[in-house]
């Protein structure tokens, strides 16, 4: 049997653009992750609009819907969730309102072009309800939340909603939350916090199994995130279990293995804090390695940046910034939007506009086996960012082992400085430079090799 193999026909990510509101705080972004090849995707937020919070969305098939705004009541609307149904071919968004002096949770759905059905609350009681996360498996919709500080869930099967099933049961002085629910071998798997260690629970044979520790440790472990393998047919493979942990005293991205929750990898090394890790499902392109991409934030550069984590063919992660714009930009997603070439897209929430938007990037891949597929990576030359203000990273990728020379020149072709020279190997490479010390204007950056020549053009802003 063949396995999935992910090919990235571009190796830089596109420039960001926003999707949000214009003029609002726009936060919190959550896309669908259980995709498959050819199925559109949804990206949620909550805007503050009119003095409260409501919840927005936006489809894309082949082109980005207009914003749509779900349908809710009185009081904040906050932390929403959503996932795609294949079946019925709706997208389901839980989310939880502020409503009788409480949090409860909601839920409502949509067709790919339709609108927002009346919502249904799901939690009617005098505790709080908060944190929802929503998937699908076969027939049934998935929704586990925290109520107090326990996990609960409940489903739908095609019918009616299922009342309340607790899947932990803690004393009051123990702390359960930020739950994550995905598909385990089609059965609901979650994992949450408790009490700064990571947990998970299987649902069997109409029950939730004991809850189980990963990698157990005093540090604060916390923002677990599921990704799953890929599928043959209705059989899904593994799953991998994504969260931060200062185990190391700075915050780095830590994995289990291939559906072995007792076995633990660090994923990233540096001296800065690597958090919100967020795994795209389904993408292995060999059997039982681990996401091909993962989306997560870092502040190794100063603020807060979006950076990938891509694993490739040939083994092991590379790292790849895709926005380092000097603002903070937190809370990344990863999806895939359906057609041929296909895009990953990672979105985050970001304050560089004097207010909270959300962005997105995409990068370009196409599918083929193990057995027979090979990279392709574009000889794009990129400047981070762009308008730079100090300091400006170059991307740029080869497709063979040649000699470079990658220089900085001004508008009237003057060189002003070597940036990079000699023989280097395949693939993407970065250099940095710092521009403080140059006037303000427009400069261009030219990369030769022995077989082409490529310039892109940079504006220094004091």
């Amino acid at each position: 049997m063949h396995s999935l193999l992910i090919v990235f026909i571009s190796s830089q990510w596109s420039y960001p653009v926003n999707l949000g509101i214009p003029g609002v705080d726009d936060m919190n972004p959550q896309t669908c992750r259980e995709q498959l090849w050819e199925s559109p995707t949804c990206l949620v937020w909550q805007a503050y609009i009119n003095n409260t919070w409501d919840i927005f969305s936006r489809t894309i098939a082949n082109n980005w819907s207009d914003t749509a705004r779900i349908p809710t009541g009185a009081g904040a609307d906050i932390n929403p969730c959503v996932a795609y149904d294949t079946l019925r071919n709706y997208f389901w968004c839980v989310w939880q309102r502020y409503t009788d002096s409480n949090w409860e949770i909601y839920v409502s759905s949509k067709t790919i072009y339709g609108s927002w059905t009346t919502p249904v609350r799901l939690t009617n009681d005098s505790n709080t309800d908060a944190s929802p996360s929503v998937c699908v498996i076969g027939n049934n919709v998935w929704v586990v939340w925290r109520k107090v500080n326990n996990i609960y869930s409940c489903y739908y099967n095609g019918t009616s909603w299922s009342s309340p099933i607790p899947v932990t049961n803690d004393a009051i002085s123990v702390m359960n939350d930020n739950p994550k629910i995905n598909n385990r071998h089609n059965n609901p798997f979650v994992v949450w916090v408790r009490d700064r260690d990571i947990y998970y629970s299987e649902y069997i044979s109409n029950s939730w199994q004991t809850p189980q520790a990963i990698a157990p440790h005093s540090a604060n472990d916390t923002l677990p995130e599921i990704a799953i393998g890929a599928r043959y047919g209705s059989a899904y493979l593994k799953v991998w279990v994504f969260w931060q942990s200062n185990r190391d005293g700075n915050f780095e991205i830590y994995r289990t293995e291939c559906d072995s929750m007792n076995i633990f990898y660090r994923v990233t090394y540096n001296n800065a804090n690597d958090i919100i890790p967020n795994p795209l499902d389904y993408m292995l392109f060999i059997r039982d390695i681990g996401p091909t991409l993962v989306g997560f934030s870092t502040d190794r550069n100063g603020t807060y940046d979006i950076y990938s984590l891509r694993h490739y063919w040939i083994g092991g992660y590379d790292t790849i910034p895709v926005d380092i714009n000097p603002a903070q930009d937190i809370l990344p997603v990863t999806t895939m939007v359906n057609g041929w070439p296909c895009y990953l897209w990672i979105f985050w929430q970001t304050d560089r506009n004097s207010d909270w938007d959300i962005y997105g990037s995409y990068i370009t891949i196409y599918s083929g086996t193990q057995e027979s597929a090979i990279e392709l990576q574009s000889t794009a030359l990129r400047c981070i960012p762009n308008p730079t203000t100090n300091i400006c990273y170059i991307q740029y990728c080869l497709n063979a082992q040649e000699r470079i020379n990658l220089a900085i020149y001004d508008v009237s072709g003057r060189l002003v400085g070597k940036i990079a020279e000699g023989i280097q190997k395949t693939g993407t490479h970065y250099a940095k430079i710092k521009t403080d010390s140059l006037d303000n204007g427009v400069y261009f950056i030219k990369l030769n090799t022995e077989k082409f020549s490529t310039v892109e053009k940079v504006v220094v802003i004091k």
